[in-house]
């Protein structure tokens, strides 16, 4: 490798080195134009390029002014290493009037030289490539370049994934180091994707409490590398309910992918949740003897995923205490139940219906009803108990238009009333009876027969004989 230094210094510090052995470490700034004259060089009979006791100058026409050099052990080793490898134009002349040159000399610097750095694709299957190189040597007789660093790797080894940073240098022929070395970097990239399994399509029940599944728990396919698998993730991380397309990424040490896809369905088996209603009483609807569930205020459901319905059971419920059944149900199926005790009142009256009598008074003068010559047809949403009136018999006293009330009470106490109208009829009213003899005269001892023929004498007749006042025989049914 070539160390730089500005063009005058090369000399300037080589010639200390020769006079005192002093290096510098801080490059001395000159200028062109001028030659300038450097102190005494001893002659070096050691040098097997170089020798001279004269001063030197430098021209501005020099044409290495941009290379530089480095401090070294020795000055003989520093002086060899300004004059090798680079042909430098050095003037050689007197001090003296008048300025007399001398003749010209043609040297060059010193070097070691190692390859440039490598860069290289991993060999296929395996996790580094074989790298071959060429080892440095010196431009010096009898001198010799030993490899420094530590890696452990020389040419045509298999070197790993990475930089390998190669460090030699050079030792004169007693083996002791010039100062002189080089480097170089040998870089070997992965560029081989990874391998990953498909796997089978599956199933999954959604993670508690939620209608999702996380992905991070599903079993893993398997990755493969020629170096080493860094990750296997799936994408996307949380899955929703039903069918979903997972994508496997495997991934290596060097950043290298490879994918695969697997469908994962998510299940919901969670039962959904509902709560417990306290005892309610309800009225039975309109008309009827029951109540209709659906009225009730519904129970409230919570699922996961979602609640479809809450629905009550059964539909109708009867007068009394009724269990409900609270069912709810998710958007999978799943369902949950709670009960509730609703107790149906009868709060209807019923429906009373008279309708008119027309009653006839019998041969005693009396006459009598029951419920049902008066009810008209009454009715109840539950049902008639009783049905009551409010007289049944009558007399001659009550001939014509009489109300009577009748009173309906339902199985739940529910009472109503109407009136009905009893018309009371006498049969006698109208009736005439018209008595003939079988003869006007008679004598003692003969018989008469008389006969009685009534007129309007109503429905089913009877009669009775007197004689004057007093009643003659019994009441008997005319024919």
């Amino acid at each position: 490798m070539i160390r730089k230094l500005l063009k005058f210094k090369i000399l300037f510090i080589s010639a200390f080195f020769f006079f005192s052995a002093v290096s510098f470490a801080l490059p001395l700034t000159l200028s062109f134009g001028t030659p300038i004259s450097l102190l005494n060089v001893k002659t070096d009979t050691n040098a097997d390029k170089h020798t001279t006791s004269a001063n030197f100058y430098f021209s501005d026409e020099l044409s290495f002014a941009n290379y530089l050099w480095e401090d070294t052990p020795t000055a003989q080793a520093g002086f060899k290493k300004v004059f090798k490898k680079l042909e430098v134009t050095i003037l050689k002349e007197e001090v003296g009037e008048g300025e007399k040159k001398g003749n010209l000399k043609v040297d060059t610097i010193l070097a070691i030289s190692c390859p440039g750095d490598i860069s290289v694709n991993n060999d296929v299957g395996s996790c580094g490539a074989v790298v071959t190189y060429t080892n440095p040597t010196s431009d010096v007789s009898g001198n010799t370049v030993e490899k420094t660093d530590l890696t452990g790797f020389n040419s045509g080894d298999v070197f790993p994934i990475g930089d390998t940073i190669l460090i030699f240098k050079e030792l004169d022929s007693g083996g002791t180091p010039t100062g002189l070395t080089c480097s170089f970097t040998v870089t070997v990239t992965d560029t081989q994707n990874p391998t990953i399994t498909t796997l089978a399509a599956i199933s999954v029940n959604a993670d508690m409490g939620v209608c999702t599944y996380a992905s991070s728990q599903l079993t893993k396919p398997v990755g493969s590398d020629n170096c080493s698998v860094v990750s296997v993730i799936a994408s996307p991380a949380s899955l929703a309910l039903g069918s979903d397309t997972v994508t496997w990424t495997v991934t290596d040490g060097s950043g290298n992918t490879a994918t695969s896809t697997q469908t994962v369905t998510v299940a919901d088996n969670q039962n959904p949740t509902i709560t417990t209603l306290a005892a309610i009483s309800v009225n039975a609807d309109m008309g009827v003897c029951t109540y209709a569930s659906s009225q009730l205020t519904k129970p409230v459901g919570s699922d996961n995923c979602s609640v479809v319905s809450v629905i009550a059971s059964p539909a109708s419920l009867t007068l009394g205490a009724n269990t409900v059944t609270w069912t709810v149900t998710d958007g999978s199926g799943n369902t949950a139940t709670s009960t509730q005790t609703v107790t149906v009142i009868d709060n209807q009256n019923p429906i009373a219906i008279c309708k008119p009598v027309i009653v006839t008074l019998d041969n005693s003068g009396n006459a009598s009803i029951t419920t049902s010559d008066i009810d008209g047809g009454s009715t109840d949403n539950c049902g008639i108990a009783s049905i009551a009136i409010s007289r049944s018999l009558f007399n001659c006293g009550n001939v014509g238009n009489n109300d009577v009330t009748l009173t309906v009470t339902d199985n739940s106490g529910n009472k109503a009333t109407c009136i009905g109208v009893v018309t009371v009829l006498d049969p006698a009213a109208n009736a005439t009876v018209s008595v003939s003899a079988s003869t006007t005269a008679i004598c003692e001892g003969e018989s008469v027969t008389f006969t009685a023929t009534p007129n309007n004498p109503g429905i089913d007749p009877h009669y009775q004989w007197y004689v004057g006042t007093t009643a003659v025989g019994i009441i008997q049914q005319l024919p």
